[in-house]
């Protein structure tokens, strides 16, 4: 509830109650005091209920002067006719504080009651045949009681229109700034909605980052560790070459790893580009692994983001080409820049895998990670098992990094099947 209504909701009821007593202090000692009253009581009452019940105080305020009319209600006397201005602060209130339909109906239901406020003032009775006329003097014309009902209409009316009108500039006042404020709360919920999906995005993107720089990583600790177990009996000088290259790769890990941490509070350094290929080839060479990497084409300017993207994705098909063929496997790297964007193809094949089937059950996060970077690139991944045991990757990233509806159409299409013949395979999926 506004601070306005808030005010309404006390000031009616007393305003109210002011009406009575004032009507019954200014009319006692007269006669017919009973009646002032009860008319005083009955306005007043309405005047209370403005704010509450508006339908009932707008129908009170228009019965009034009907039964007045026609003798159920005691009518007005020279001295009590001002309290029809109570027709007029009844359509403030409505109009100020009360619903749509509310306020619609204040207009016609305040015209209605002050059309039988000014017929209930000048239409003559037996005891009054002169009533408007005889209370202010005005005999002049030769239609009086007439020329009184027009005057008295005219007046009426563009009170009640003023007063309505001033009630609903004021209603209409309230709602604009209670629409301003919601505007302002929503702007504020809007602009903590974004930061946080922006927060989520970059936690998200971050998490990928670590785990295929982890896995990657663990991955060659354990071809080494388990290369150093089988032969440490018959090669002893082998364990101390092993334990250098563990050491080193969890060095490249922990240093990898720190540097995504901090890019959480400053972002911008990307960490790796395409020019940590030819070290993670080696890396994986070094394990046992038969690498090769072809390039075909011109190698265009790429953001740090997108090379970001061409080293996460070479990196994680290397690291799962040796989880699932071991340290034998054999792995292909080509990388064809002559469409309108990167059409990327590893091919890989091997046998014993290094981690035990049963522990690799379920989707995983290494190949979801991966078609979720190449689509935010505005490209797309596939990843799927050949005929013959091997493992495939194609990937198509447009330069441009933006998404839309020409990802993975014409361009990639055609070139990935140049860059399959480039590294002599046959067995590629688009």
């Amino acid at each position: 509830m506004t601070s306005f209504r808030l005010v309404a909701h006390v000031v009616a009821p007393a305003g109210g109650a002011s009406f009575i007593a004032l009507w019954t202090i200014a009319e006692a000692g007269r006669s017919g005091l009973a009646g002032v009253v009860t008319v005083a009581a009955v306005l007043g009452l309405a005047i209370g209920l403005s704010v509450f019940a508006p339908l009932v105080a707008l129908a009170v305020v228009a019965v009034l002067p009907a039964m007045q009319l026609v003798g159920i209600a005691p009518a007005t006397s020279e001295t009590t006719w001002p309290m029809y201005f109570a027709v007029c602060l009844v359509a403030l209130v409505v109009a100020a504080t009360g619903a749509r339909r509310e306020r619609l109906l204040a207009l016609p239901a305040a015209l209605l009651a002050t059309t039988l406020a000014v017929a209930n003032m000048t239409v003559p009775t037996d005891a009054e045949p002169y009533r408007w006329t005889s209370w202010t003097s005005s005999f002049s014309g030769s239609h009086p009681i007439r020329d009184s009902l027009t005057v008295l209409l005219l007046a009426g009316v563009g009170l009640v229109v003023l007063a309505w009108g001033t009630g609903y500039g004021i209603g209409a006042a309230g709602r604009l700034r209670r629409l301003d404020s919601v505007l302002s709360e929503t702007e504020d919920r809007l602009a903590e909605t974004d930061l946080e999906l922006r927060l989520g995005a970059e936690r998200s993107r971050i998490s990928r980052d670590v785990h295929d720089s982890v896995a990657h990583a663990l991955t060659i600790v354990v071809a080494q560790s388990e290369g150093a177990t089988a032969l440490h009996r018959r090669e002893p000088e082998v364990v101390d070459v092993v334990l250098a290259a563990v050491s080193g790769v969890a060095r490249e890990a922990l240093a990898d790893v720190r540097g995504l941490v901090e890019r959480i509070t400053e972002p911008g350094d990307e960490l790796v580009s395409l020019s940590d290929v030819p070290a993670l080839v080696e890396r994986m060479r070094g394990v046992g692994m038969t690498v090769v990497v072809e390039e075909l084409g011109e190698r265009p300017g790429l953001r740090p983001a997108q090379q970001l993207t061409v080293y996460r994705l070479v990196q994680e098909s290397l690291t799962n080409a040796l989880k699932h063929g071991g340290q034998a496997s054999r792995a292909s790297v080509v990388l064809d820049w002559r469409g309108g964007g990167l059409a990327l193809l590893v091919h890989s094949s091997g046998g014993t895998p290094l981690i035990a089937r049963g522990s690799l059950a379920g989707p995983g996060a290494g190949i979801t990670g991966m078609a979720e970077r190449a689509a935010i690139s505005g490209g797309w991944l596939t990843a799927e098992p050949g005929d013959a045991g091997d493992f495939v990757v194609t990937a198509y990233l447009p330069f441009g990094g933006s998404g839309g509806g020409s990802v993975g159409t014409g361009v990639g299409e055609r070139a990935l099947p140049r860059a399959a013949s480039g590294a002599g395979e046959d067995r590629t999926r688009a």
